[in-house]
């Protein structure tokens, strides 16, 4: 499997895996698997209307035995759906060693052949396997789609947006680079727990300080994190993002940001600070802004001055020394 088609697979696993224990999905077991794939990746499947029409579409009975890692699992089973009785099936979604989860009473993870001895809904027949399907089987023919309307900044020529899962290749390169690595080493983690951060944490941070804005609630201790995209072509080539720094004079909450180092010199990053800044002013309760820079990084510092903000001390946070700067808001 190459390595594109594993990072989706890691992802529908770990949306999957999010969502355990969730009760929506009874009765729902193929839009479960489905969205595990299509959310977490920014992409539409093509199957069948059910799980038995799609085992018969993808053909799943030519494939038995442990199902590999990010295959879906087909069962045949009958049962009462709104009054209608009818050879509905049933799908989970593999994990590793033979173990599978998938949308039954509630989101859970059975091993597949326990699945067949799984108590059924009243109405309903013991589901009994029928195979698996392979992952290069189930995306061939998938699209790109925006599932949800992302939040975003015009900047110019760049755009501020919010992240998706689909970011975590790009945002473990850019961490990687040299040139962001060795001023944010903190930020250089490995791709699992950088997916587990984006997912747990970070994407429903976003929405949170989003609908705190939306709704002129408070955003205090709320994070918004923010892709820079090129326009040009679509590259997901940085970050710009605030936060609460604790160690900073109160109110101490900053900006902060990196940019890819093949995208430096043009302005983006100016741009992108100044959006951020601007949308902060104008759409939550923030009066004024912090932002620091390593002493040892001046072309950080230029940035924050051409955006407006004041030099106000130098400090030593963390061991390391750092110009400290101001944006307050006018009016």
């Amino acid at each position: 499997m190459d390595q594109q088609l594993s990072q989706k697979v890691e992802n529908a696993i770990l949306w999957a895996r999010h969502h355990l224990n969730n009760t929506g999905y009874t009765l729902k077991c193929l839009g479960f698997v489905e969205d595990a794939y299509e959310r977490s990746n920014g992409i539409e499947m093509f199957g069948g209307d059910t799980a038995a029409e799609s085992a018969e579409l993808y053909e799943a009975h030519k494939n038995r035995g442990i199902p590999p890692k990010g295959s879906f699992v087909f069962y045949s089973c009958s049962g009462l759906v709104e009054g209608v009785l009818r050879h509905w099936g049933h799908v989970g979604l593999a994990l590793d060693h033979g173990e599978v989860i998938h949308a039954w009473d509630k989101v859970r993870i059975d091993s597949y052949l326990e699945i067949e001895r799984l108590t059924p809904a009243p109405g309903w027949s013991r589901p009994v396997i029928i195979g698996w399907v392979p992952v290069e089987h189930l995306l061939a023919g998938s699209r790109v789609r925006e599932w949800e309307q992302s939040f975003t900044i015009d900047c110019g020529d760049i755009l501020l947006r919010e992240y998706r899962m689909q970011d975590v290749d790009a945002l473990v390169a850019l961490t990687r680079q040299p040139e962001i690595a060795g001023f944010l080493p903190d930020w250089n983690v490995p791709k699992a727990q950088r997916a587990e951060w984006m997912m747990n944490y970070e994407i429903p941070g976003n929405r949170q300080f989003l609908q705190a804005a939306d709704e002129e609630e408070s955003i205090a201790g709320m994070s918004l994190r923010l892709g820079i995209i090129s326009k040009e072509s679509g590259e997901f080539i940085g970050w710009c993002c605030t936060r609460i720094k604790e160690e900073l004079p109160e109110p101490n909450r900053e900006v902060m940001y990196a940019l890819s180092a093949k995208h430096r010199n043009k302005g983006y990053m100016t741009q992108a600070v100044l959006g951020l800044c601007i949308y902060l002013f104008g759409h939550t309760d923030v009066e004024e802004l912090n932002a620091i820079a390593l002493t040892r990084n001046p072309a950080s510092s230029r940035v924050l001055v051409k955006a407006g903000f004041v030099f106000e001390q130098t400090l030593e946070l963390e061991n390391q020394s750092y110009h400290c700067y101001k944006l307050r808001k006018k009016g």
